[in-house]
């Protein structure tokens, strides 16, 4: 799943330039160990990232928890792969949110911190975590479902929060605005 960290809404083939900004599928991700085998579903979110709506672009910022380690393989299990794809002539550059990166090793800070990525702004990079609390909500009436069931709703709660945050964007003032009600 990926994040338009411009607006903070979820989708899974979103970024902060795209024209739909809206959920389509839930995918999940099965990251409970980092073996190399298990990073197919990041691959193949990323791909179909980086793949969707990117035309005219010339590259992207992927953000990941642990990016250090998954970018390393990254472009050779694509060319080994027959499922996975990037698109020609557009380029990344793999990043570590803010508040993972100080659970990583020394060394990574430098390569990997959102710091030193020309254009990245100052964004935490964590934008998936803050969503994820009002997730928590629903989560007790997730937890007994079906695998499919669970993630209708998860979709659907995405879509309703995505919904209020689309009604109310006009209702935003930033707190140095010059404007007055």
């Amino acid at each position: 799943m990926c994040m338009c960290t411009s607006w903070m809404f979820c989708s899974p083939f979103s970024c902060g330039l795209s024209e739909r900004r809206e959920v389509r599928s839930l995918i999940s991700i099965q990251i409970l160990c980092l073996k190399l085998s298990r990073q197919i579903n990041i691959d193949y979110s990323i791909c179909q990232a980086l793949g969707y709506n990117t035309s005219g672009l010339k590259g992207s910022l992927v953000i990941y928890d642990v990016a250090c380690q998954w970018c390393i393989w990254f472009e050779e299990r694509v060319k080994k792969s027959t499922h996975l794809q990037l698109p020609k002539d557009f380029s990344y550059i793999a990043a570590v949110g803010k508040f993972h990166l100080a659970a990583h090793r020394e060394e990574c800070f430098a390569h990997y911190s959102l710091n030193f990525v020309e254009g990245a702004g100052q964004q935490d990079g964590e934008v998936l975590e803050t969503l994820w609390a009002s997730l928590n909500k629903a989560a007790g009436s997730i937890r007994a479902m079906t695998t499919p069931h669970r993630q209708e709703s998860m979709n659907q709660q995405m879509h309703d929060s995505n919904w209020k945050k689309h009604v109310n964007i006009g209702m935003i003032k930033h707190p140095n605005s010059v404007l007055k009600s």
